[in-house]
């Protein structure tokens, strides 16, 4: 009889461990969303970036009869949004000169350290005006996109201001967003 007690006591005990042991806790919280879209993707949550640009500037005279150079580059994913809110990186590539193998690839804002002459681009939607104090042509031209969702959501993990993606090289933006190949928007 005693046997059978303490048998009955283990056979409830386990009874309530496998019930407490199933039973399913609360849902905790939802976690962030991920980073939408990927480089080169279209779509309006998407990081996007233009294929390498020859450029071919035309030579211009303004009021003061002094010569610029000039070069229109539509943009058909520069919208309202990304100029209001996100953030349009912009780089000039310098192809190698006689005797060097290295093409140099500069932000537009230092291709004036790079090679005495300004550069300077006016954005509207899906259209860029580049303004040059030399003729630049030859030259690539490449511009990346990055919308406003994902300088709050983040990419893969990282939120950048945009002063810090304004300040990085080329090749950190590259590696960040993963710009390979020659995807046009």
């Amino acid at each position: 009889m005693k046997n059978l007690k303490l048998f009955s006591i283990l056979c409830v005990f386990a009874a309530f461990a496998i019930v407490g042991c199933s039973k399913k806790g609360d849902t905790g919280p939802a976690g962030p969303a991920g980073a939408t879209g990927a480089a080169g993707a279209s779509g309006s949550d998407s990081v996007l970036h233009s294929a390498w640009i020859t450029l071919a500037m035309t030579p211009q005279v303004d009021n003061n009869n002094d010569t610029f150079y000039f070069q229109q580059i539509t943009a058909s994913g520069l919208s309202s949004d990304i100029l209001n809110s996100g953030v349009v990186l912009s780089y000039i590539a310098f192809l190698p000169s006689s005797g060097s193998s290295d093409t140099t690839v500069v932000n537009l804002s230092d291709a004036t350290t790079y090679t005495g002459a300004y550069l300077t681009q006016d954005l509207s939607p899906q259209l860029i005006e580049l303004y040059g104090g030399a003729d630049y042509s030859g030259e690539l031209f490449r511009y990346v996109l990055i919308p406003s969702s994902t300088l709050t959501t983040g990419f893969n993990g990282t939120v950048y201001t945009k002063a810090q993606l304004k300040a990085m090289t080329y090749a950190q933006v590259k590696k960040t967003f993963g710009i390979t190949g020659s995807k046009t928007n």
